[in-house]
């Protein structure tokens, strides 16, 4: 067992006052999860972060959705975004102002400039911290309300 000590802090604290963060709309009972972020390597190895809909910042501020505080080579800004879209029920990886993201799939790394395809098993590598991506949603499960089909007169 790892006998670092970590510190856990909200992703709300330092938001503006109503303002509505992920971590707000989780206390309030309504964000729901897409799919998750687990760190694999880096300072907070273990540790795994939830994703909702729309887009996730990733970084080490608090404001962001997804803070890694213990990783100084990531941004306090938002270094990265993982984005869900509901409506295709899609994940993309963003990346933001941090220096550099790194995206591999079936053993291949890549340098992301621009918005790219998200697939469950990547692998995110941001600062000294490499993630997995883990998704919940997909076409046969997804949070989407199921379409009625119309019966035939």
């Amino acid at each position: 067992m790892n006998d670092k000590n970590y510190t856990i802090w909200p992703a709300a604290q330092g938001a503006a006052e109503g303002e509505k963060t992920r971590a707000n709309a989780e206390m309030e009972g309504y964000a729901r999860t897409t799919g998750w972020l687990v760190s694999v390597s880096g300072p907070e190895k273990g540790r795994d972060y939830r994703l909702g809909a729309g887009q996730n910042s990733i970084g080490r501020g608090y404001e962001r959705d997804v803070v890694i505080y213990e990783d100084r080579e990531i941004t306090r800004e938002a270094h990265a975004y993982v984005i869900y879209d509901d409506r295709t029920v899609s994940f993309y990886l963003k990346p933001g102002i941090g220096t550099a993201v790194y995206m591999a799939e079936d053993g291949g790394e890549q340098f992301v400039r621009d918005t790219v395809p998200l697939r469950d098993g990547a692998k995110i590598r941001i600062g000294e911290t490499e993630l997995v991506f883990v998704a919940f949603c997909r076409p046969d499960r997804n949070w989407n309300e199921p379409k009625e089909v119309e019966e035939e007169q």
